[in-house]
């Protein structure tokens, strides 16, 4: 059976779902980075009414809740116009959170939602996506897979992190025109 994606962007009609599928994927796979397995403090600064709505609103945050054979798969983040190191601004895609569910890894789900991602940026005339993943993870091996190159290190500023888990690799992949990083 063909592999039927939707991606619904965020509104106010759909943000409590989004809050909730955002939590749930969250829960699912990061937990163990977390002093005592809570991380109240991440969910506090992403998937809370407040925060939701503030990402509605800025014209540069593109929420969307993920729909695979028209069950919800996770949610989907992109930034516009937030560069790293030397990824300018103008020419970048900010991959800031691809969760899903547990019930929908392994399946494709993730490279079809990437396609998604490569198209968005396209269409806008990015030249690269960037993100990060956690360095013990299993996401950069993913994220290898689908073409992106290691580019720097970062790490988890929230307290709470257990100080062996805030490691983070930058990741990028080239879209469009060749950029500085790829001569």
């Amino acid at each position: 059976m063909e592999m039927q994606m939707e991606f619904i962007p965020l509104s106010t009609d759909n943000q409590s779902v989004y809050m909730d599928v955002g939590t749930q994927s969250y829960v699912e796979h990061y937990l163990h980075l977390w002093t005592n397995r809570d991380p109240t403090p991440y969910l506090n600064t992403s998937f809370t009414p407040e925060v939701v709505q503030q990402e509605l609103q800025s014209e540069h945050c593109f929420n969307y809740l993920v729909k695979c054979n028209d069950d919800f798969a996770g949610i989907l983040k992109l930034v516009t116009d937030k560069g790293w190191g030397v990824i300018k601004d103008e020419e970048s895609l900010y991959l800031h959170r691809l969760y899903l569910l547990r019930k929908s890894t392994g399946q494709g789900v993730g490279q079809r939602v990437l396609e998604f991602v490569e198209a968005f940026g396209k269409k806008r005339n990015k030249s690269m996506i960037w993100l990060e993943a956690m360095k013990k993870g299993q996401a950069k091996d993913f994220y290898k897979n689908q073409g992106f190159k290691i580019l720097g290190d970062s790490t988890v500023d929230l307290n709470g992190v257990l100080h062996e888990e805030k490691e983070m690799w930058v990741m990028y992949k080239s879209i469009g025109p060749t950029t500085l990083l790829d001569q």
